[in-house]
């Protein structure tokens, strides 16, 4: 388990960040778990899903949380997908946003993986399991399944017209959360990556079949 931000720790964030994913992405689907604690019960402020340059960490640039990267809005590039956890405010809910512009905004309830203690948080079956999925063609796709849901579909296809011309080559996936005055523990695990890259101009001769891949499909497409 990845514990973004801590309770007890107000007015603090905390950014992870993969490798670079080498090639230029012109898809992907990424899976993960999350909760949240409070040991007074009520959930702080939330965190991102980040997927962009993140090779430049300097300054403040890696401060994010639920709104997304600081090096995003000063890039104006990098897509965040925000988890908007904290009720006070009464906008709960999941953002999407390329570098400072919001494309999408859904209201979504956290209680089903807001927790009081360390046990509860962390165990698999009480937390959330999020889906993201993009392609330059449709834009972003986000589904969130709580303990004992199917999942729910929070927006669809958003955003294509923001990432329609975008060059992600050597682009990173990571999280950032954020402890504002409500502070929190963001626990966030089992994360799956998958992507699909753009072939690059010079491909294996044995890549007869023209899909960027050398595999049994090229051989049964010589036989």
């Amino acid at each position: 388990r990845l514990r973004a931000v801590q309770d007890g720790i107000p007015n603090s964030w905390g950014t992870w960040v993969s490798a670079p994913v080498v090639g230029t992405v012109k898809e992907f689907t990424v899976t993960f778990r999350f909760s949240v604690r409070n040991s007074n019960g009520g959930a702080g402020d939330g965190f991102s899903f980040l997927w962009g340059n993140l090779s430049n960490n300097s300054g403040t640039r890696m401060a994010g949380g639920e709104w997304g990267l600081e090096g995003f809005n000063d890039d104006q590039s990098g897509l965040s997908i925000g988890f908007v956890t904290y009720t006070g405010a009464g906008a709960n809910g999941v953002n999407g946003k390329f570098g400072g512009s919001q494309f999408a905004f859904t209201p979504f309830s956290f209680a089903p993986v807001t927790w009081v203690t360390t046990t509860q948080a962390v165990d698999r079956t009480r937390m959330a399991e999020a889906t993201i999925y993009w392609s330059r063609g449709t834009g972003t796709r986000v589904t969130i399944a709580v303990p004992g849901s199917t999942g729910t579909t929070v927006f669809y296809d958003k955003g294509a017209q923001q990432t329609a011309n975008i060059n992600p080559t050597n682009w990173s996936f990571g999280f950032a959360a954020r402890n504002g005055a409500v502070d929190q523990d963001v626990y966030i695990g089992e994360v799956k990556v998958n992507t699909v890259l753009v072939c690059p101009d010079q491909r294996s001769p044995a890549d007869v079949n023209r899909d960027c891949l050398v595999n049994g499909a090229d051989l049964a497409a010589v036989l």
